[in-house]
């Protein structure tokens, strides 16, 4: 018999584990506590840790879209505007699950079910309707965290000797980083969205976790975990919206909160980059620089709300994972940081460029 390869054993367990999740949180009243402070905080962890293609190659919610792919029929392909959009379609998305957590679904187990079974459907819906992975480049929530925090350089120096990509290619997305991580980093290096959507991300995972206490005045309404439990019903969703402005229903503030948080987020590091102008002159030098930075403040902000609820519970937790976080964040900054100081990345040729298929 043929051996399973890692990855493949990996994304068995993964599939089995997404599968046993979605029990979990449908049949037992702690199962969203669970998913939400102890499941979901080792996810970007271990994207970081495992490295792009070992994560894309494991990833549940890709190898349901993996069977869609493999149902797909004729030459049918993402429509131009949305693949022009690159990484903002994929950043709207996840603005978007995570204004429907605040108002929704972050406690209420059935639904907590019915979205996490939700993106399941979306993806083999749209691998079936586009073909590859069409659903990971161009709409998966997770999928955009996970190039902000591996494009630039993996967390530990290993040779990512198979990619990622999908056999045989079907051309769902251009200069595709499933194929090639590094040259799709650098031929999107100077692009806008790369840009918006790295300098936006640490401030809507702020104003994510700020929105508990902007809505309830006190920051232990995220701390003690108490929205874990709260099912979905009209108060949650049409109720008092912000502590300060209760005629705000939360429907409104939630997704506010989160558009003024990626907007001044976005503003701040796009203040980053001109103010280093001087003292890195190189454009695209000084672009992978800030990028670095911004993921590197969004890993960070992360880690210090996401499982807390739960962490404090524990002895110790807290303390260890306050340790750890800052560490693999450095380590990742400090290779990224290093990689940018060895060879400045170059832009392809536009001879180059026209000539570059559509890739997978």
């Amino acid at each position: 018999m043929r051996r399973e390869s890692p990855p493949s054993r990996a994304r068995s367990v993964l599939l089995a584990g997404y599968g046993a999740t979605l029990a979990l949180v449908v049949a037992h009243p702690v199962g969203p506590r669970l998913f939400w402070t102890v499941i979901m905080p080792l996810v970007p962890a271990g994207i970081v840790l495992a490295g792009f293609h070992a994560w894309r190659r494991a990833c549940p919610i890709a190898a349901v879209g993996a069977l869609g792919a493999r149902l797909h029929r004729g030459r049918r392909r993402v429509p131009a505007r949305w693949r022009r959009l690159g990484l903002r379609a994929s950043f709207a998305v996840l603005l978007t699950c995570l204004a429907l957590r605040l108002v929704g679904t972050n406690g209420d187990p059935l639904a907590l079910g019915v979205f996490l079974g939700g993106l399941g459907l979306a993806a083999f819906a749209l691998n079936l309707l586009f073909g590859g992975r069409s659903f990971c480049h161009h709409a998966c929530p997770v999928g955009v965290v996970e190039r902000i925090y591996t494009d630039a350089a993996p967390a530990v120096a290993r040779p990512e000797r198979a990619a990622s990509g999908c056999a045989p290619c079907t051309g769902c997305a251009k200069g595709c980083a499933d194929l090639d991580r590094e040259r799709a980093y650098e031929r999107g290096l100077a692009g806008a969205d790369r840009r918006l959507v790295f300098y936006a991300f640490p401030g809507l995972v702020f104003a994510f976790y700020a929105y508990y206490a902007l809505r309830a005045g006190t920051w232990e309404a995220y701390f003690d975990g108490r929205w874990t439990e709260a099912p979905m019903s009209a108060e949650l969703l049409l109720g008092p919206g912000f502590a300060f402005a209760p005629s705000v229903p939360a429907l409104v503030a939630a997704p506010l909160t989160l558009l003024a948080g990626s907007a001044l987020s976005a503003l701040l590091f796009h203040g980053l980059e001109r103010a280093l102008a001087r003292a890195v002159p190189d454009a695209r030098r000084r672009r992978h620089r800030v990028l670095a930075l911004a993921s590197f403040a969004a890993f960070n902000t992360f880690y210090f709300f996401a499982g807390a609820p739960t962490l404090r519970l524990l002895p110790g937790a807290s303390r260890v994972v306050a340790f750890a976080i800052p560490v693999i964040a450095t380590v990742v900054l400090l290779r990224r940081l290093d990689r940018g100081a060895r060879r400045a990345p170059e832009p392809a040729p536009r001879a180059e460029r026209r000539r570059l298929p559509v890739l997978s």
